[in-house]
């Protein structure tokens, strides 16, 4: 019985003339996935087909970069979706340079630990653009 191919199936997927095909190759592929046949690729292309379509207008080395540096710094499970929370972020600033978001009592928060604790505590929230704090 023939070995399935991860790695050459992503370089593939990597240069599919479909967009989304492409984001979701180069995400398995950064977060070194494997598969062991070709339904369980096509399973995770359907899993995450929806997240990558609205990826799209996003060039893929911002995608990139943004998933490194999730992976990196987040303390949770990186997944397309939380890349889709952060892409408009920029790495930069999410790196400590700049302020992501400076609440009302004066703190800048400049790291994605602190962000999502904030989150959890519903003191903040993204609104699909920036973080916001709530009244």
């Amino acid at each position: 019985m023939e070995t399935f191919n991860t790695q050459l199936y992503l370089d593939t997927m990597l240069k599919d003339k479909r967009k989304h095909i492409q984001i979701i190759g180069l995400f398995a592929k950064i977060k070194n996935y494997t598969f062991e046949n070709d339904e369980q690729i096509q399973w995770f292309i359907r899993r995450n087909s929806r997240t990558a379509k609205r990826l799209s207008c996003f060039e893929l080395d911002k995608i990139k970069r943004t998933l490194e540096y999730l992976m990196e710094t987040a303390n949770f499970k990186v997944t397309l979706e939380s890349i889709e929370k952060y892409i408009l972020e920029n790495v930069e600033d999410l790196k400590g340079e700049t302020p992501i978001i400076i609440l009302k009592d004066g703190e800048k928060v400049y790291d994605i630990q602190r962000l999502t604790k904030l989150e959890d505590e519903r003191r903040i929230f993204y609104d699909g653009k920036r973080w916001i704090e709530k009244k």
